[in-house]
């Protein structure tokens, strides 16, 4: 009896398959029919064709003029009339499988790639924003990303310059960076917590770079080696490995290309093409984002550096005048309370993650390299520790009003990510319009909807250097929304869903584009279209775009690799200080 139940359970599984491979012939088909009935009023009767309402009788775009015979070409009434209505003809199964190994999978492999957050808070709620903003907007993360490898790069350019004291300026110039990617608020709390917040990090970033053997001097390079190691040993590592597979996708590109090129005018190998540009920002922002050198556990590294200004404001308020009250965590047994963290930075936000603009590390870094503390410049009349004091509070003015002031290298970076994702769009979208039937149809609309949905999360970055609440939850729709919108566009391709009259007519233009069903094979498109005109020179543009960027992260990469080089010989840890209680690292 189970034997009985077992077959049809099984045809019932084998039956997607089974269309699959005797699929893509509806539309061969139809043509053979409708050529049978040109000229043969008896076949026209049998099949119900009419050569005045079914036959398109208008101008064939894209078409040469020189070409002896025009195509059949149906209209679109006349395509669901004579082709069995308005339903997509699949791709048979080894086309559909070509497309899933050569982008789909390729793809995915690139997603699971991405620097996700594992070991934080609510990682769930955090992937899923993470997630779709990358994909909803990747403009607005490039921007972002690309920001961050510029700021790490000026960091080690700094460091440099100053060769004897060359380690301690990566120590303090690395944790910078690493807090330029944490959510830093000008608003929203207490504007005492604010000002004290402030001048606790300007005094952590600038006090360790004095050319000084104060007490405070040195209490808070000893805090900065320690915090840097610890950022350092959580950074993430594996940029090999993702560029293993950004290789497996560049092949694949190239693949297409081959194919593409040697099947000139072939519909299914042009969408391909399509598609392959349309997501090759993709490789771009999986480069960018892992070469940025973010945190496994962003939390972690949240925690040890809201202690260390816990720290920092202790050692400017003892000023000279008896020990910092370290901070140190609670003894249950003595009952004794543990310190309280009212100065803090707010969760990680690198790589676009969180709509905001984090001015921390710009500023900072505009003081540090611009108006160094040079003590013989102070009046010399008043004690070190007082000069220092003085430069200490213009600089946390200075700070606190170019904290909000994206600089001109934000914007810059904001234009070249915003050309580089709309120049691929628009090569995909200029492949899929021009590819016959030309005019705007429904995979050309898919692309150009993507795009336009991208901006309004673009849009919000530009207007404002920290979104209100109402924007954030806009744009997190809008993010997911064109997330599900790109994985439908490559599930589309792989099933050739959008192989229906009403897509292959291309009715979503204006007059004159589309309003006709090609039935052709590639063979006649190769000829009789020039199509290589259009494809050619989207895919130069599409490769060297992609390639450009790629170079560029990893050049910056590799140029900024000493700035988190970490020794983890324990032999060679940092070293300790008597009067400086460690228990904030632990």
């Amino acid at each position: 009896m189970d034997n009985l139940w077992r077959f049809p359970n099984r045809l019932i599984q084998l039956l997607p398959f089974i269309v699959l491979v005797s699929a893509g012939k509806r539309f061969d088909a139809c043509l053979a029919l409708v050529e049978s009935a040109i000229g043969n009023e008896t076949r026209a009767k049998e099949v119900n064709f009419s050569f005045k309402d079914h036959i398109y009788h208008g101008h064939i775009r894209g078409l040469d003029p020189k070409v002896a015979r025009k195509p059949t070409t149906l209209s679109y009434e006349g395509c669901k009339a004579m082709c069995g209505g308005n339903v997509s003809d699949p791709h048979n199964i080894f086309i559909a499988l070509s497309v899933l190994t050569t982008w789909v999978l390729p793809s995915v492999a690139l997603f699971s790639n991405l620097p996700y957050e594992a070991l934080s808070r609510k990682k769930y709620k955090k992937t899923f924003e993470s997630f779709t903003s990358w994909i909803g907007s990747p403009q607005t993360a490039l921007t972002n990303t690309f920001f961050n490898i510029y700021i790490m790069r000026r960091c080690q350019n700094l460091s440099r310059k100053e060769l004897s004291t060359e380690l301690l300026y990566r120590n303090v110039l690395y944790i910078l960076s690493c807090i330029g990617q944490y959510e830093y608020r000008s608003f929203g709390l207490d504007k005492t917590i604010l000002e004290r917040r402030d001048r606790a990090l300007v005094y952590g970033i600038l006090r360790p770079l004095c050319d000084s053997d104060e007490r405070d001097v040195t209490y808070s390079r000893v805090l900065v080696s320690h915090l840097a190691f610890q950022l350092r040993c959580n950074r993430r590592r594996g940029v090999f490995p993702v560029l293993i597979n950004i290789t497996w996708f560049m092949v694949s590109f190239a693949f297409s290309l081959v194919t593409t090129f040697a099947n000139l005018g072939d519909n299914t190998t042009a969408h391909s093409l399509s598609l392959g540009i349309f997501v090759s920002w993709l490789p771009v922002l999986v480069c960018s984002t892992v070469t940025d050198r973010n945190p496994t556990a962003s939390t972690r590294c949240m925690v040890l550096i809201n202690r260390w200004l816990y720290n920092n404001e202790q050692i400017l308020d003892c000023a000279g005048n008896g020990e910092p009250k370290w901070w140190h965590p609670p003894n249950k047994k003595k009952g004794l309370a543990g310190s309280k963290l009212d100065l803090h930075i707010d969760d990680f936000i690198g790589q676009g993650r969180r709509l905001r603009y984090s001015g921390v590390a710009s500023a900072l870094l505009d003081i540090a390299e611009h108006q160094p503390y040079i003590d013989e410049d102070g009046p010399q009349h008043l004690a070190p520790t007082e000069r220092f004091s003085i430069y200490h509070r213009e600089k946390c003015k200075l700070f606190r009003k170019t904290l909000t002031r994206r600089p001109v290298s934000w914007w810059v970076i904001c234009f070249i990510s915003h050309v580089f994702v709309s120049q691929q769009v628009f090569l995909a979208f200029v492949i899929a319009f021009n590819t016959p039937t030309v005019g705007l149809g429904c995979r050309s609309f898919l692309f150009l909807s993507w795009f336009l949905i991208s901006l309004i999360t673009s849009s919000v970055q530009v207007i404002y250097q920290e979104p209100p609440a109402w924007t954030r939850n806009l744009t997190i729709t809008t993010n997911a929304l064109n997330t599900v919108l790109l994985l439908a566009i490559m599930m589309l391709q792989v099933t050739n869903g959008l192989n229906n009259c009403f897509c292959k007519a291309s009715l979503l233009g204006t007059k004159g584009y589309g309003g006709y069903t090609d039935l052709q094979n590639a063979q006649y498109y190769k000829t009789a279209f020039h199509v290589i005109r259009t494809w050619g020179p989207a895919a130069a543009f599409g490769v060297t775009g992609c390639l450009a960027t790629i170079g560029w992260s990893l050049r910056n990469w590799m140029k900024s690799s000493p700035l988190w080089a970490n020794n983890e010989d324990p032999k060679q840890l940092p070293e300790l200080d008597d009067q400086v209680d460690m228990r904030w690292l632990i």
